[in-house]
């Protein structure tokens, strides 16, 4: 072989490698040429052998990223990831032992032999079965044919995005990204990048909501890292509401620094809401961002207690852009409860028509301030104003109260409210009014219930009320003028008689 002839064989493998091991080889920068460890690889400058190897590092979350070489680099930075399983496939067609084979395979490109992301079987023929990374994050694939070789991840570790496919040539020339290559490199080592897929997250704002308030969502989903060569074709948010919750119009919900109608699009299905990036959306997406959508929804009715809220993520495959499993939020909750209790006389007959209205009040407040100071005070009901009423049984419930000690599902933060007060707004028909707002406390272990409220001696559960003590009080003008004005009449009709008696005797 003339010395023309290995220029151009090393001018073509430069040029491959570059092409083939930058798109799946991160790492630390490469070790001086002579300094790498590579085993039994050492040929002369034309192709001796018939066999070669190709052995795969997986390292996620590279901090830096070097020079492929086709050796193995002990600088590599990274986790060593194991259980990430690659499938390869000999490229048909492409002799690298001869001249022709070398130059036309110059000009091949990784796309060229994928369909979707997968291989493209009409080109490629797979070689043995996939082989998964182990001890180590190492997948080696041995005695193989000399040839190029389509390397594919078919199955990426969990929480992580599977790295690009690239393309790997056994042999390579050995020391070309130094300083131009003399001998053939048999055994060659990739180092594909993966990315670990930051898990979404979600809150809820629901300090001091009640039944009949809005509750709001905010959802987080961090979009995946596509490297060259791959693709992003989907992001999108669903979150299902409970069902004691009134979904938001499409308008209501957003997405933070994205343009509604442009960049995304909200469907509402049911209690089902859908925020679905378009194209356009997409394009502005980069790698690692945080997405933010705020989700409102109004508390509609009595729950069981507790409202749980999980929404999930979605994104394609990079290589196949083809939709993958969801991503799962956190679980969020929010709890409520309530009070019940029966209004009865002294005699334990039951009251009907007595108004009561339920004021928050801070930790620092009693309910005597809590009630007089006009811009703290907080009515609770359907409509925030609502009257609570006995009925003809008596029985007064006052149910959908947030719990007190614990909101925006974070354990540690209390309510705003630290204590409800229950005021009688309205006595029944000849009772008193009760003289004092009534102080309680609701517990996120007490949610679902209704929480007895007891005044007087009728027993758990009944409010007593003082009968209308009016009758106790004199008639008017008193009861001693009364007396004196029947004993001036009698005196008056005393003289009367004994003047007509005096006159009869004369």
């Amino acid at each position: 072989m003339n010395k023309n002839s290995r220029l151009v064989r090393s001018a073509t493998f430069v040029a491959i490698a570059g092409l083939s091991l930058t798109l799946g080889a991160p790492a630390a920068m490469a070790a001086p040429a002579g300094e790498q460890s590579n085993a039994a690889s050492q040929g002369d400058s034309t192709i001796t052998q018939d066999k070669g190897s190709l052995t795969i590092h997986k390292y996620a979350d590279p901090s830096s990223l070097g020079n492929p070489t086709g050796n193995v680099d002990d600088l590599v930075s990274g986790t060593k990831l194991d259980g990430v399983e690659f499938t390869i496939y000999k490229i048909n067609d492409i002799d690298l032992t001869t001249n022709e084979g070398l130059a036309a395979a110059a000009n091949i490109n990784v796309n060229d032999y994928l369909v979707n992301g997968t291989a493209d079987l009409t080109k490629v023929t797979q070689q043995g079965a996939p082989v998964t990374t182990a001890n180590g994050g190492q997948a080696e694939f041995d005695s193989l044919p000399l040839g190029a070789y389509l390397v594919v991840e078919t199955k990426a570790a969990e929480g992580y995005s599977p790295a690009a496919p690239f393309i790997a040539f056994v042999p390579m020339t050995q020391g070309n990204a130094e300083a131009g290559g003399t001998t053939w490199n048999y055994d060659v080592h990739a180092y594909p990048k993966n990315y670990q897929q930051k898990m979404p997250e979600k809150t809820v704002e629901d300090d001091i909501k009640n039944v009949g308030d809005v509750i709001t969502y905010k959802v987080t989903g961090y979009a995946q890292t596509i490297a060259d060569g791959q693709s992003r074709t989907i992001f999108r948010i669903e979150d299902t509401l409970d069902a004691a919750l009134t979904p938001p119009a499409p308008e209501e919900v957003t997405v933070d620094g994205f343009v509604a109608g442009t960049d995304y699009a909200v469907t509402v299905e049911g209690q089902k809401v859908i925020i679905n990036f378009t194209e356009t959306g997409l394009a502005k997406i980069e790698n690692g961002q945080a997405i933010t959508a705020t989700i409102p929804a109004t508390v509609a009715e009595k729950t069981d207690g507790t409202i749980e809220n999980t929404a999930q993520v979605f994104e394609n495959d990079p290589n196949t852009g083809q939709e993958t499993m969801p991503k799962d939020t956190p679980t969020v909750k929010t709890y409520y409860a309530g009070i019940e209790f029966t209004k009865v006389n002294a005699g334990g007959t039951v009251l009907e028509g007595a108004e009561f209205q339920v004021y928050g009040a801070t930790a620092d407040q009693t309910c005597d301030e809590a009630i007089k100071v006009e811009e703290q005070l907080q009515n609770v009901g359907l409509d925030n104003t609502s009257l609570f009423t006995s009925g003809a049984d008596g029985v007064v419930t006052i149910d959908g109260l947030h719990v007190n000690d614990i909101a925006d599902s974070t354990e540690g933060k209390a309510n705003t409210y630290a204590k409800y007060c229950l005021v009688e707004t309205k006595a029944p028909e000849g009772y008193e009014l009760l003289a004092d707002p009534i102080e309680f406390t609701l517990a996120s272990t007490e949610a679902g219930t209704l929480k007895p409220i007891t005044v007087g001696d009728q027993g758990e559960g009944k409010v007593v009320n003082l009968e209308d003590t009016t009758p106790n009080l004199p008639m008017t003008g008193g009861a001693g003028v009364g007396i004196l004005a029947v004993i001036g009449a009698a005196i008056v009709a005393a003289g009367a008689w004994f003047a007509r008696r005096n006159s009869s005797k004369a």
